[in-house]
């Protein structure tokens, strides 16, 4: 629920800023919850495999990783990869030309890490269905 708000949030304030394309702090919103809400959609799957595991008595199946830590390890890089995108979204915007830049680097390195974390997830999440 709070993925899909923050996802309409960010959509909606497109609005307000197609007639003010030069506010700041509309574009800060709407930038930030459009980029960052799919962050509360991936902290749902990673629970899910947690529960699901646990529903079907399935630790075995999970050898590397113990069910019970997977909703702590992939929630806590899921935030941390947050709060990389937040501050590059937030440089992003400053009024220095190099700051922009740098911003958007971070940005872009917090979208990385997230791939990256999420890869990892899908091949756990995969290998836990092909075993069972």
């Amino acid at each position: 629920m709070v993925a899909v708000s923050g996802e309409g949030l960010g959509l909606t304030m497109r609005i307000p800023f197609r007639s003010n394309p030069h506010s700041t702090g509309i574009y800060i919103v709407e930038y930030l919850f459009v980029v960052l809400s799919p962050c509360a959609f991936l902290a749902a799957d990673y629970i899910l495999l947690g529960r699901i595991t646990n529903h079907l008595n399935g630790h075995r199946h999970l050898k590397p990783i113990n069910p019970n830590k997977i909703m702590r390890i992939f929630v806590g890089s899921d935030i941390c990869t947050f709060l990389v995108q937040a501050a590059g979204g937030g440089l992003s915007t400053a009024q220095d030309s190099k700051l922009r830049d740098v911003g958007s680097k971070v940005f872009l390195a917090g979208i990385a890490l997230q791939l990256a974390s999420f890869a990892f997830f899908t091949v756990v999440y995969l290998m836990f269905f092909w075993r069972v």
